[in-house]
């Protein structure tokens, strides 16, 4: 095919022609019509990573340049015919590459996009786990019959920083009706990887991202409603227990009657009533019988190591001796037990030692 180039626009008769001319320099001329202006104006088809930079030998692409590119999205294919690079060489740059954009989909799998809730069907399919995005996913496509076996994730680096998440599988027909979803796969999302933020991104994505609606009726708060009668707990674990015994072949425990109120015998219960107040009184008339009773044994003894005893002047010597009344077998023969059953309640202050005690 003759190549020619544009020498200009002349007008001839009222028409304009557009003025070519080859590499000898042979002039040619078009009408310039309707057809032409279409040609002209109609978009190109090619696509636009598959630019004329190939073609291009003099500005060959950088490694930072292959890798940016692999990086947005670019195949190894699509780079070996950009680039003009040999194949082997473009794939040991795609390597860092295709582990980094692996990397950045396994954590956009992981993000949480709900959190445990106690609705019955997030409990079905989630426990009380909140729902990452992949598990959101398998749980949606299961539920329209799609075969997981098909499913690939991929990602990749948009122009304004963020992560472009998409998730490729096959639906048949009858999934897509169920989904109501007339768009084709994949399904798409906006990721950021600082913030762990999901955009869903058309309607597969918005799909996949929830759980689709209960279809049930759903119930309202519960209320607090009057009843006839309290409810008896003794009864129900009295039954409790004649069905356990009833069980284990034991007899069972019978529970005597209620007595009505009117009707019960409160005579036993004066006394106890009666004992707190007295307690203080007869605990204050202990502390004084022990008192007195331990004033009285101390008057008694020192009475008798003043009194001489008959035919026992040895005694009588060594009890009216100084050094004698701190000795101790004096002592304990001084020393006089308190009599049981006898109560002393007042000492008098001018006791003798003959007087007996009041």
């Amino acid at each position: 095919m003759q190549q020619l180039r544009i020498m200009g626009v002349t007008e001839d008769d009222s028409d304009e022609l557009l003025v070519l001319a080859d590499d000898q320099g042979q002039e040619f001329a078009l009408p310039v019509d309707d057809a032409l202006r279409a040609a002209v104006g109609r978009k190109s088809t090619r696509p636009p990573h598959l630019t004329t930079r190939a073609e291009d030998a003099r500005a060959p692409m950088t490694v930072r340049e292959v890798q940016a590119r692999l990086r947005a999205g670019a195949t190894v294919e699509q780079m070996v015919a950009e680039s003009g690079l040999d194949p082997a060489r473009v794939e040991r740059y795609a390597g860092p590459v295709q582990a980094e954009r692996a990397y950045v989909a396994e954590l956009a799998r992981s993000t949480a996009i709900a959190p445990p809730s106690s609705a019955e069907q997030h409990r079905i399919a989630f426990g009380d786990a909140p729902a990452t995005l992949e598990a959101m996913a398998l749980v949606r496509l299961r539920s329209l019959g799609v075969d997981l076996t098909s499913l690939a994730w991929d990602a990749w680096r948009r122009q304004d920083g963020s992560w472009q998440v998409v998730c490729w599988f096959s639906p048949d027909d009858e999934a897509a009706a169920r989904a109501r979803v007339d768009a084709e796969p994949p399904a798409e999302w906006v990721f950021s990887p600082e913030s762990r933020h999901l955009r869903a991104v058309g309607p597969w994505a918005q799909t996949l991202s929830s759980l689709p609606p209960e279809t049930g009726a759903r119930r309202g708060p519960r209320r607090l409603t009057a009843v006839d009668a309290p409810f008896d707990v003794e009864s129900v674990a009295d039954s409790a227990a004649q069905r356990s015994d009833r069980g284990t072949g034991r007899p069972a425990a019978t529970t005597p009657a209620p007595v009505p109120a009117d009707q019960q015998d409160t005579s036993p219960l004066l006394p106890a009533l009666r004992t707190p107040r007295q307690a203080p009184r007869a605990k204050a008339t202990s502390i004084r019988t022990s008192s007195t009773s331990c004033a009285l044994g101390g008057v008694v003894g020192w009475a008798r190591t003043r009194t001489p005893m008959t035919g026992s002047p040895s005694c009588s010597r060594a009890t009216n001796s100084p050094a004698a009344r701190t000795r101790p077998d004096c002592a304990r023969s001084s020393r006089r037990r308190p009599v049981r059953g006898r109560t002393i309640s007042r000492l008098p202050a001018t006791m003798s030692a003959r007087s007996p005690p009041t």
